[in-house]
């Protein structure tokens, strides 16, 4: 594919930084009201090389071979833009619900909603994984996370606690499911970063190669999600799989772990409370263990796929265009 010009907006560091990995030169939109900083988080992940931050009113003024958007919201700041546009699904209908006081709508006139608007635009709706797209009913592929797992890399595990990244923790308490991850963790160890003022002590990364030794030197990874809110999985959880971490999680029928393969995974919390405690004092299990992790997320989020599957994404919405 001949490199194009493309506009995406910063509402996920994280991920715009690996679309970015696909090619081409990306414009993206910094400095939307709505988010947790004004700006680009260069703790989170560096600008990338290929990309340039720009406001929107810059974006509105010049002309892309097509648009990624990561919400609804974004689609509307671009409408009046003649360009092709795609629709990044990345949290599920209940969980988008869950984070809004007013509900104008109920979940099917939601639905119907985006769809009538997406055809509307002719758009293409790209989800992260299948769990997403099914909440939505939408149509479109499914594209899963990349990991870089020669970045994330370098397992040691000399810490005996557990880790957690995430941000605004307390407020998503229905879909990370905090009261399985309470009685998970109960009163051993852990380090949870992320964007939390609301948490004394915890604190963001403060960079990428932060988040990475954060990885390195903790046991084991602690993700929990209620499965009709969220995933099994999240960016968070195969980095540390990437990395070489083992990974605790409750009982969920998306989540990668394979119970004593590559982690432990239970419907019963008592008992992978006593799996937490078996990591914390076995660091040699929770090394073998997390060699296994780390071999799942080369084989099932690779940069080859990701470029291969966004790529056509992209071919498919300037033709539907």
């Amino acid at each position: 594919m001949a490199a194009l010009k493309l506009l995406t907006f910063n509402a996920h560091e994280s991920y715009v930084h690996a679309l970015c990995q696909i090619g081409h030169q990306w414009d993206i939109i910094d400095g939307l009201p709505g988010r947790y900083v004004t700006s680009w988080d260069t703790r989170m992940r560096p600008v990338p090389e290929n990309g340039r931050l720009i406001d929107l009113s810059t974006a509105r003024a010049s002309v892309y071979d097509c648009i990624i958007a990561h919400s609804i919201d974004d689609l509307l700041l671009v409408k009046t833009l003649p360009v092709p546009k795609i629709l990044t699904i990345h949290v599920s209908l209940s969980g988008y619900r869950a984070q809004e006081d007013n509900h104008r709508y109920s979940q099917e006139e939601t639905r119907n909603v985006l769809a009538a608007y997406m055809r509307k635009i002719r758009g293409l709706t790209v989800s992260v994984s299948k769990l997403k797209q099914a909440t939505w009913g939408v149509n479109g592929p499914v594209i899963p996370f990349y990991i870089d797992s020669d970045f994330f890399s370098g397992y040691r595990g000399e810490r005996a606690a557990a880790l957690r990244i995430a941000n605004q923790f307390l407020e998503k308490d229905r879909i990370l499911d905090i009261q399985t991850h309470a009685e998970i963790i109960g009163r051993l160890p852990i380090t949870i970063m992320g964007h939390n003022p609301e948490l004394p002590g915890v604190r963001p990364a403060q960079g990428a190669d932060d988040l990475r030794e954060t990885y390195r030197s903790h046991r084991f990874y602690l993700h929990t999600a209620r499965y009709d809110y969220e995933d099994g999985y999240n960016l968070a959880s195969l980095e540390a799989m990437a990395t070489g971490m083992p990974v605790i999680c409750n009982a969920h029928p998306s989540a990668p772990v394979i119970n004593g393969v590559n982690g432990f995974i239970s419907a019963d919390t008592a008992e992978l409370h006593q799996r937490a405690e078996q990591l914390l004092t076995d660091r040699a299990l929770a090394t073998k263990l997390g060699a296994a992790a780390r071999e799942y997320v080369h084989e099932h989020h690779s940069l080859s796929t990701f470029r291969e599957n966004w790529n056509a994404a992209i071919d498919s919405a300037r033709a539907q265009f």
